[in-house]
């Protein structure tokens, strides 16, 4: 009778993640959620990256990065037990830029996992005494698939990430980031053709007016369509933010506190079929006496 539980149990979690990651060239390391703000703002952030999570979503943006920061997020998606997503960045400033280490995961219990390594840099180019700015950045990721019990196969890659972020003024960002460099493959059937890993882009706008941010972004995912992300943000004195968003038909939403450096952060998303995702996301800045970058975050 175990075993026919167990085997069941074991139908249902591969149904699970047919129907959450598809097993088309796409499937890995695409729909990575580094944060509940980025989620809460529809997941368009490539041209706002003023956190550590700049790692994965903007390298670049990590020259925003003025003092010791870090960041923690851990996502239930779809409200499934067994479904787990995680994340932890650090940015360390150095004379020679700030550079961030961070590790992602999406796990389904007992079946497989995902686990993305990146060591990251970013640096000013150009910067202003009005706050106007050229950063470029780069990381260099380790990406590791694990199939465990029955499969009982992993692999890892080596790849990469390029970024460059634009603040002309202020109010203005733009942001382009452009993933996965090399396209190398993921081969777990010798002479299967393998899974590759295909580039992927993402650029964006935002505009920041007073205690509003509005953040459009593209993605080219690696199925090589074009897609649309949204979000707002809202800076109420009291240290409170309301975000709301759109990416690729979910609706997704949030608030935040920044309190003295600490920021704590709660991101919902919705789909139509799946149900509702819950992120959680809890980060630290030492204070910094230099510019704004971001106003009013």
């Amino acid at each position: 009778m175990d075993g026919i539980k167990k085997s069941a149990a074991f139908l249902v979690a591969l149904t699970t993640a047919s129907l959450i990651v598809p097993v088309s060239a796409g499937a890995y390391f695409e729909r990575m959620h580094a944060s509940s703000r980025t989620l809460s703002m529809g997941g368009a952030f490539v041209a706002v990256a003023s956190d550590p999570s700049a790692a994965i979503v903007n390298p670049a943006g990590l020259a925003q990065c003025r003092t010791f920061s870090f960041l923690t997020s851990l996502n239930e998606p779809y409200g499934l037990s067994d479904l787990e997503e995680s994340y932890f960045a650090v940015a360390l400033p150095a004379k020679i830029g700030i550079v961030g280490l961070s590790w992602h995961r999406f796990s389904l219990e007992g079946v497989s996992s995902e686990d993305l390594f990146s060591l990251a840099f970013g640096r000013d180019y150009i910067r202003t005494s009005l706050d106007a700015s050229l950063s470029f950045g780069g990381s260099i990721d380790v990406a590791r698939i694990s199939y465990s019990d029955r499969f009982d196969a992993s692999e890892a890659i080596v790849t990469g990430s390029l970024g460059v972020l634009l603040r002309p003024f202020p109010i203005i960002g733009v942001g382009y980031s452009v993933r996965n460099l090399g396209q190398d493959s993921f081969d777990f059937i010798p002479g299967g053709g393998g899974t590759p890993l295909k580039v992927q882009h993402n650029w964006g706008i935002a505009y920041h007016w007073q205690r509003v941010s509005f953040v459009y972004e593209r993605e080219r995912g690696q199925d090589r369509g074009w897609r649309n992300r949204m979000g707002l943000e809202v800076r109420l004195p009291t240290g409170l933010r309301i975000r709301s968003g759109l990416n690729r038909g979910d609706v997704t939403g949030g608030v935040g506190l920044l309190l003295s450096g600490l920021n704590v952060d709660i991101g919902v998303s919705s789909h139509d079929v799946l149900g509702t995702s819950y992120m959680i996301s809890v980060g630290y800045s030492l204070p910094h006496k230099g510019a704004v970058v971001e106003p009013k975050r």
